[in-house]
Formats: structure tokens, sequence, C-alpha cells
């Protein structure tokens, strides 16, 4: 019997058994969201506390997306952190930079979102 991932013409497909994760800090903030891969696909899940309030359009952050997470297209919503009385929405490129639209308004805030990558699975 030949099962998926041991074939020489399966062994670079992608499978949603490879499952990687980290923890990735959030601008505005010195909690962690969890960011989840499944063959392809990202996910971007979690709950912080703000430190900051104030508007961004269009800013970029110093925190980027690590390999392995970063998106095939330009401008993906990687979060949308809403809370009462706003959101506070992150977009990336698939270069892993980061940009920042709305206000974190110093809240408590729930996010979660997901697109798809062409990177190499992370170790």
């Amino acid at each position: 019997t030949t099962h998926m991932g041991t074939c020489p013409h399966t062994l670079n497909r992608d499978s949603l058994t490879q499952r990687v994760k980290t923890a990735w800090r959030v601008p505005y903030s010195s909690g962690n969201v969890l960011l989840a891969r499944m063959g392809s696909l990202c996910i971007m899940t979690g709950n912080v506390k703000f430190n900051q309030s104030g508007g961004n359009n269009y800013s970029k952050a110093s925190e980027t997306l690590p390999a392995g997470y970063r998106p095939t297209e330009g401008n993906t919503m990687i979060g949308r952190f809403t809370y009462d009385g706003g959101q506070f929405n992150l977009l990336s490129q698939p270069s892993g930079e980061v940009t920042m639209l709305g206000n974190p308004g110093s809240a408590y805030a729930c996010t979660s979102a997901a697109w798809f990558t062409n990177d190499p699975m992370p170790a």
C-alpha cells in the first residue's frame, strides 16, 4: 500500500496533514495571536489587549509576517480586530510587510482571518 507523502511524485504536494503553528506579536500590543498553517492555508486567530489608540491610514507596521505565512496577493487581510466601537485591520504583502488601517482603541479585541500562501512549509 502506498500512502500520501511516501511516493516520490507526492512528496511536494500540499496536504492538510502538514500542519505548523507559531505565536505572532501584534502591532500596538504585547500580546500574541496564533498563526497556523495547514497545507497552503494560513489562519490568524486570537484575542489581545492593545496598548495604544490612534488612527492608522495604511501605516507600515514594524512587525512582519514570518516566512511560511506570507500571502500570495498584495493587501491581503490577515487580521480584523473588532471591539465595541471600532476595528483595527492588518493587511500584508507577499514580502511579509504589514500595513495597519483603523484604530486599535486601547481595547481588548479578537480576530480570525484566513489566506493562502505559496511559501515553503516552515520547519
